[in-house]
């Protein structure tokens, strides 16, 4: 589970890319940390970098494949 201290550093966000799965090795369109929906394990995805291939805990049947989902979104400030 992600963590944060202050609740003022981050914001509820309705974007749909917090819905979208991607595979190992696809490259998501957000820098920011993406969270397994099979085991949980949690690691920071960069945009257009591929996802962990095999750093990744071995899942059991029941998990299922192993499918990244975006939980914190990475946000740059403009200048």
């Amino acid at each position: 589970m992600t963590l944060f201290r202050r609740s003022n550093d981050v914001e509820v966000s309705i974007s749909a890319e917090f819905d979208r799965e991607y595979a190992p090795g696809e490259s998501p369109k957000h820098s920011g940390i993406y969270r397994c929906r099979g085991c949980g394990c949690e690691v920071v995805g960069e945009r257009s970098k591929p996802l962990p291939l095999g750093d990744h805990p071995r899942h059991s049947p029941a998990q299922g494949a192993i499918r990244w989902r975006l939980a914190v979104a990475a946000q740059r400030e403009p200048h």
